[in-house]
């Protein structure tokens, strides 16, 4: 690996190599940010305006990769242990993706963050193909779909 800083200990190396990691992760929010969410085509002429749209799909395409790489690095993890997504969020999307895609899905007690990224990726058109990691393109159309289910299921709620 090649880098302009200087590498006088293994403390530093450490730290540089943990620099180029993130920059794949920040890559991979740059990506989902312009292609999945398209940002570069907004066509909002007020700079606020499209400040506040940027930092909207930019909150998005944080989610969508944080979904990645949580279902990709610790799917076993349970869902309540980050505040994101709820036990409740798991329920009604099973719900939905048995009723609409799956009829074999299976309400679970604990739900991880593999099982509620799966779902997602269901609804965004993933055909979930053993032993590959869940596509990023089928997260955000999934994601997309995901919030308005939500707000569907919340309006009913009600």
């Amino acid at each position: 690996m090649l880098t302009s800083l200087k590498v006088e200990d293994d403390l530093t190396a450490k730290k540089i190599i943990d620099y180029y990691v993130l920059r794949w992760i920040i890559e991979r929010f740059h990506h989902i940010l312009k292609q999945g969410r398209k940002v570069e085509n907004l066509q909002i002429e007020g700079v606020e305006a499209l400040k506040n749209a940027i930092v909207l799909q930019s909150w998005i395409a944080l989610k969508v990769a944080t979904l990645a790489y949580q279902a990709r690095f610790t799917p076993d993890l349970p869902l309540e242990k980050k505040e994101d997504f709820t036990t409740e969020d798991y329920n009604m999307l099973a719900k939905y993706v048995k009723n609409k895609y799956d009829k074999n899905v299976q309400l679970k007690e604990q739900p991880t963050w593999g099982d509620f990224t799966k779902l997602i990726a269901q609804i965004g058109g993933s055909s979930l193909q053993k032993n590959r990691p869940l596509g990023v393109p089928s997260l955000w159309k999934g994601f997309r779909k995901y919030l308005l289910i939500k707000e569907t299921y919340i309006l009913f709620k009600e």
